[in-house]
């Protein structure tokens, strides 16, 4: 059997080790890739007609013997330090350092067997060689409508949280089928014709586009048994699924003993409340790298514990560069749940489809607010046409709209949404498309007014209101 190989296509240029932004843990955002990873996985369940996405964050120790084409991608680093010292006249900026340095000491981490691999592995409708595709790409072609991320976009920000830079993929297909692949970001080197990308890819072949393929990927006995061994388990527990593998994982730059299940935790519940307590999602973390194999799973049962228990910590996250960006804060992802699970039930009809709507009078914060879900997942809190002012001679109120995956409507949220899935951008929608969505929205809006008690504006005034 021919082992993978790495393979670097051509370039026009010589790029150097940052050219991705990748030198540095501030580029890394563990919130960020975490959420989108989740994202990925609950829409390939539902792909799956899955009732419920199962997600798995499993850790491990790995060596050298097991990263595949571990001797090629030694070569390659090792060219392409060479070559770019050369091009800028024999020494490397101070973050190109930084990169080489840390790739060099998880290659000695790795030979020792001392490093981890990180696995996230999920029982959705797992990879073909078009999905595969897309996500070595941006992600753009291989999603369903009704989905809420872009396979490849969320993965390949996974990049730096390998010390060596250098993801896996494997899925297995319901009847059985299976395939592979791998992505290396280092640096280009110069070849006889022309430089070589830095980007390797682990597959058979590239095929340059030929009879519009790009790859020939690795299926049958070609996939390396650290990809193999875990797909043979998916394909036991679950029938299907895909694995995405971070091999010499650094923890996103924490320390190993608490930050993967925090991390993972807290984004799970904040962002996917909806999808969890509809028993859409259950995520599990199983660390069995380390002695007594700890293992934590997020679900319905544990939820509400969850975030009662993060509710007051959002000023801490705030001032933590591991959870840049995290939204919405904890205090308002417990007042969200809370209006999830026990407030008025209710499906508003529009034009465009439906749009469920639950709703607590009075706010369970205190002061009226709006979020929007899609597919299980938190969107935003800012939703154009429905402001608080708007609201403000009326009761405090929380109102969750969520709306009917199938309909118009969830449609055109999902496009307004941007490729970070967190805001509603009517300038993302044609004209036509911004007015459809302003009269869904402006119907949610009539609809909260005829159920929430209006007061005099002089009688509440919320202290923080603004």
């Amino acid at each position: 059997m021919t082992r993978p190989r790495l393979k670097f296509g051509p370039d026009s240029r010589l790029s150097g080790f940052t050219a991705l932004n990748t030198a540095s843990f501030n580029d890394l955002q563990p919130a960020r890739i975490v959420r989108e990873l989740l994202q990925n996985s609950l829409d390939a369940a539902a792909d799956a007609n899955e009732p419920t996405a199962v997600v798995r964050f499993r850790v491990t120790f790995m060596d050298a013997d097991s990263v595949p084409d571990f001797e090629g991608y030694k070569s390659a680093f090792e060219d392409a330090i060479r070559d770019n010292e050369k091009s800028v006249g024999g020494s490397l900026s101070d973050a190109a350092q930084q990169v080489v340095a840390t790739i060099q000491e998880a290659m000695q981490s790795l030979e020792n067997g001392e490093h981890y691999l990180l696995s996230i592995e999920d029982n959705g409708i797992g990879l073909n060689k078009k999905r595969m595709t897309a996500l070595l790409g941006d992600g753009s072609s291989a999603k369903s409508s009704s989905a809420a991320g872009s396979y490849g976009v969320g993965h390949f920000s996974a990049v730096p949280a390998s010390d060596l830079r250098y993801l896996l993929y494997g899925g297995v297909l319901r009847n059985g089928g299976r395939v592979a692949a791998g992505t290396a970001v280092l640096a280009g080197r110069y070849g006889k014709r022309h430089p070589y990308s830095a980007q390797g890819y682990l597959v058979k072949k590239l095929l340059g586009g030929s009879n519009g393929a790009i790859y020939d990927f690795l299926n049958k006995d070609a996939i390396p048994a650290v990809i193999a061994d875990p797909l043979k388990r998916i394909r036991k527990e679950w029938g299907h699924g895909s694995i995405v593998m971070i091999p010499a994982f650094n923890y996103f730059g924490g320390h190993y003993d608490w930050w993967l299940r925090d991390i993972v935790s807290v984004v799970a519940g904040y962002n996917f409340s909806a999808a969890i307590h509809d028993e859409r999602l259950v995520v599990e973390i199983d660390e069995v790298a380390f002695k007594g194999g700890r293992e934590t799973k997020i679900d319905k049962s544990n939820l509400a514990e969850l975030l009662e228990r993060e509710s007051d910590r959002q000023r801490a996250y705030r001032r933590n560069t591991m959870f840049e960006g995290l939204r919405p804060s904890g205090r308002s992802a417990w007042a969200a749940y809370k209006t999830l699970s026990t407030g008025q039930q209710a499906s508003v009809r529009t034009p465009f489809g439906a749009i469920d709507i639950s709703l607590s009078v009075p706010a369970p914060a205190g002061v009226t607010r709006l979020d929007v879900f899609r597919n299980g997942m938190w969107i935003t809190e800012d939703v154009p046409g429905l402001n608080r002012a708007d609201f403000a001679d009326w009761q405090p109120f929380h109102a969750v709209l969520r709306p009917r995956q199938g309909d118009e409507v969830h449609r055109l949220v999902r496009k307004a949404e941007g490729p970070m899935h967190n805001q509603l951008a009517f300038n993302l929608l044609s004209n036509a498309e911004r007015e459809q969505l302003e009269t869904a929205l402006r119907a949610v809006g009539t609809w909260i007014k005829s159920n929430v008690s209006k007061i005099q504006t002089a009688e509440y005034t919320p202290d923080d209101f603004s």
